[in-house]
């Protein structure tokens, strides 16, 4: 290693210990190489799997939200159920969700029915 351009010979002794430590660097592998041809092929098959990935997610988005449609309309089914329900229950119970003037009156309709049951029975 003859550095014979440079005039300072401390110059050409910093140039020797940079370029040994360079090269011990290398050796060791600490030091970044240009072209790695393993750490392209680990970059590529990260790719890969990446690429792979965002595929799957698309599919799973895709899903969920064909889940969410289905469920919504489930939901809308649930509910006309339910009003249903709700009628049934009111025509069992005679009409009593009304005023309680009106109850007082189909109560008394109901004694009356009764009374004439009561009656017909006599006279049979």
């Amino acid at each position: 290693m003859g550095f014979t351009f440079l005039s300072d010979p401390r110059e050409t002794l910093f140039l020797k210990i940079s370029c040994s430590l360079f090269i011990l660097a290398r050796s060791l592998g600490r030091w970044p190489v240009l072209e790695n041809k393993n750490k392209n092929k680990n970059n590529k098959e990260k790719n890969k799997k990446k690429s792979k990935k965002n595929k799957s997610d698309k599919k799973k988005k895709k899903l969920k939200k064909k889940k969410k449609k289905k469920k919504k309309k489930k939901k809308k089914k649930k509910k006309k159920k339910i009003k249903n329900k709700n009628n049934k229950n009111k025509k069992n119970k005679n009409n009593t969700n009304f005023n309680s003037s009106k109850k007082k009156t189909i109560i008394k309709n109901n004694i009356n029915k009764n009374k004439i049951k009561q009656e017909e029975d006599k006279l049979q």
